[in-house]
């Protein structure tokens, strides 16, 4: 398979975090990038004396990043881009563009730190509700509304992720072409009422929610970390990064990353499921 035949020539990991502050660079972000056959390499902030990162700081490379012409890009980020289907009943919001301004109304975390609107009043119920996804493949991942962590590990923070992130993902969405800039698998699946539900191509660049674990047992990380390839130490949430970007190249070098965005095996109920409640890409 020749590098035009590809989905992709740009592969992005990031390792979300929603520690602070949305304008404090913290070592929590980490970004690994991989661009045709080249090694992945961490991408370090620039205006950062150690090169480290801020939400919006990231947002502004993402954006820079997706509004590339001549290329296209695939950028996988680990934290939730929806709610459990429950909840979405719950509050009432019946499609995903709908969550998105919901969330960043309640959670404004561009401006504040996730415990901030927690004290500020923002609706929350704790729980350890999980999305099919989760519930069903992503075995061994915390549920996204556990925002007080009494049903996992204390260092588990995916609903801060979740919460500080989503709000920078519906900017990221409006401020984008949706024909250019795509959201998976919320852009791909019709599910019309009454009828059956298809997943449509993707095209242009991508943007999806990815799970670090698994990318990591299935390139065997354990064996063959990625710091003896980069030359030097790399921190736990660089190597998470380097395995989204890794595994995702090497997929796609493959000619097999096309089945994971078709999302063959699902069956109707569940394609409609994840019409909202999303999909973390590998899971099948």
């Amino acid at each position: 398979m020749t590098l035009k035949e590809r989905l992709f020539d740009v592969y992005i990991g990031v390792d979300y975090s929603g520690a602070g502050l949305p304008d404090k660079a913290i070592s929590g972000l980490a970004v690994v990038s991989a661009v045709g056959d080249e090694r992945a390499t961490v991408v370090r902030n620039p205006r950062h004396p150690q090169g480290r990162w801020s939400r919006s700081a990231l947002h502004g490379y993402l954006m820079s990043e997706l509004a590339q012409t001549d290329r296209r890009v695939f950028v996988g980020i680990d934290h939730g881009f929806s709610y459990p289907l429950s909840e979405l009943d719950y509050y009432g919001l019946q499609t995903w563009d709908e969550f998105l301004g919901w969330l960043s109304l309640h959670w404004d975390t561009r401006q504040s730190s996730v415990d901030a609107c927690k004290k500020g009043g923002a609706p929350y119920r704790n729980a350890d509700l999980l999305r099919l996804t989760e519930a069903r493949y992503a075995v061994g991942a915390s549920s996204v509304l556990d925002l007080d962590r009494t049903f996992g590990h204390m260092t588990k923070t995916v609903s801060y992720s979740t919460h500080a992130g989503l709000p920078w993902l519906a900017e990221l969405r409006a401020r984008s072409d949706r024909s250019k800039v795509q959201c998976w698998p919320y852009d791909h699946i019709f599910a019309p009422a009454g009828g059956e539900p298809e997943v449509r191509p993707i095209g242009g660049h991508i943007v999806a929610e990815v799970y670090p674990k698994i990318c990591k047992e299935r390139l065997a990380y354990k064996a063959s970390p990625p710091s003896a390839r980069y030359g030097k130490a790399l921190s736990d949430h660089e190597t998470d990064a380097f395995a989204v970007a890794e595994w995702a190249q090497g997929r796609d070098r493959e000619g097999a990353f096309a089945p994971y965005f078709r999302l063959e095996t699902l069956t109707p109920d569940e394609l409609r499921t994840a019409a909202l409640e999303g999909w973390v890409l590998g899971c099948l």
